[in-house]
């Protein structure tokens, strides 16, 4: 497991990242983690410093329930989150110390990516609203409006979010889906997972899962989170960057 993160073109680190062994009565495994903070960072700062604690004390009280955990981890953050104008994405994985399953709780679009055993692919949710219809209808039946590519809330105008789900955005409470997308993926005991924030993709090179691909291939020939930051500083990007690289062979 490998870790890295640059502040790329922008005036400030708005990321924050988690990964984390944890060994409890429940169980053990690696908690994987990113937040991508907008508008500034405290949001995405106070949810990676509580996440351990708060995912520990669910895992136990789900007696290694994952999907339960996650579903209140999430819940939590959001309570723990919910008055600060400061937004974030949540991108949470937990392998298991088997590495047979991985499961995935997502709000926004910081990319989850995963290659089996047997070198299947799997991309995770997306919520951003300019590509995934779905979650751009669901966000408008709650009342919001779709502005040049923003999700709004017509009694707040001029504040935009290019996702329907989020921590924080208080100003966009009554549009915003709060809670997660959760998926168990079967990895099959070994193989390699991504969990990075959107600085990782560039527009105009191609489309998110072709990307997300591309980087999968480049961790399983041996590149760690540095390698994948780096390649995304040479390709041009210029917003805050991390990458979560983890790999089984």
């Amino acid at each position: 497991m490998t870790a890295a993160t640059h502040q790329g073109g922008r005036s400030h680190q708005e990321d924050r990242a988690v990964y984390e062994w944890i060994e409890s009565k429940a169980g053990s495994g690696w908690l994987l983690a990113v937040f991508d903070g907008h508008r500034g960072a405290l949001t995405a700062e106070q949810a990676s410093q509580a996440l351990r604690s708060i995912f520990l004390e669910c895992f136990i009280t789900h007696q290694g329930d994952v999907e339960a955990a996650l579903s209140e981890v999430i819940r939590s953050l959001h309570e723990l989150t919910h008055k600060n104008r400061e937004g974030s994405t949540a991108s949470v994985v937990f392998i298991p110390s088997d590495a047979q399953t991985a499961y995935v709780a997502v709000l926004g679009d910081s990319p989850v990516a995963m290659l089996d055993a047997k070198g299947k692919s799997y991309f995770g949710p997306d919520h951003n609203i300019r590509t995934n219809f779905r979650e751009r209808a669901a966000a408008l039946a709650r009342g919001g409006v779709f502005s040049e590519g923003y999700l709004e809330d017509p009694q707040v105008p001029g504040i935009g979010l290019q996702m329907s789900r989020s921590l924080g955005d208080i100003d966009l409470t009554w549009v915003l889906e709060r809670k997660p997308e959760i998926e168990k993926v079967s990895l099959g005991g070994k193989g390699s997972v991504l969990v990075g924030t959107d600085g990782l993709l560039l527009a105009g090179k191609g489309h998110n899962a072709e990307q997300l691909r591309r980087l999968l291939n480049l961790i399983q020939q041996g590149a760690d989170a540095q390698a994948l930051v780096d390649d995304a500083l040479a390709r041009g990007a210029d917003d805050n960057i991390t990458a979560i690289a983890w790999t089984l062979r």
